[in-house]
């Protein structure tokens, strides 16, 4: 009796191992695939974000370079009209 247990139970996965093993073998493949696709989504992610970061840095380079030459402006124009001051007194 124990004999024809252990024989149907060894059957039976057969049987699962069988039916399974195919589906497993894809999922496993598509996992692969999911894997390297999300890798590479990483690798341009990553990249992307460096490139606005560095923008971003040169943005913030060119407004306080705007800011120097907007403050210049403004200084040699008080000076100007200082020295027209001066000329008229």
């Amino acid at each position: 009796m124990a004999e024809k247990l252990m024989a149907s139970i060894g059957t039976v996965r057969k049987a699962v191992s069988t039916i399974v093993s195919p589906d497993l073998s894809e999922i496993k493949t598509e996992l692969k695939v999911l894997n390297t696709r999300m890798g590479e989504m990483d690798k341009r992610l990553t990249s992307s974000i460096d490139s606005l970061r560095n923008e971003l840095r040169a943005d913030t380079k060119v407004g306080e370079t705007n800011k120097k030459l907007d403050v210049d402006r403004r200084v040699f124009i008080m000076e100007a009209k200082m020295k027209e001051l001066e000329k008229r007194s």
